[in-house]
């Protein structure tokens, strides 16, 4: 077993912060069951800015590049999902 170099902690660090920064939203949309609030053009930003990442990651090769930017994809997916299922506004 090889120790993880600094650059590779970094990275793997900056997986962790990366992907648990959108779980309180999705948590909170998921509970609320609404979305309406969350913009379509910040999900669909970030949905392709990650997948971009993850090419970027493939072409380099870098792992935690690809872990990281995939799984923030399918979180920005799910939130994508719910604000089909839930983003209309229950007041109007």
């Amino acid at each position: 077993m090889t120790i993880p170099s600094p650059l590779q902690i970094v990275g793997w660090f900056a997986t962790i912060i990366s992907v648990v920064s959108l779980m309180p939203q999705l948590w909170k949309t998921w509970r609320s069951r609404s979305a309406h609030d969350i913009s379509i053009g910040w999900l669909a930003m970030a949905f392709f800015g990650a997948s971009a990442w993850v090419v970027y990651g493939v072409l380099l090769p870098a792992l935690e590049v690809m872990i990281t930017n995939a799984a923030v994809a399918v979180l920005v997916g799910v939130l994508l999902a719910m604000k089909a299922l839930f983003g209309r506004n229950p007041e109007a």
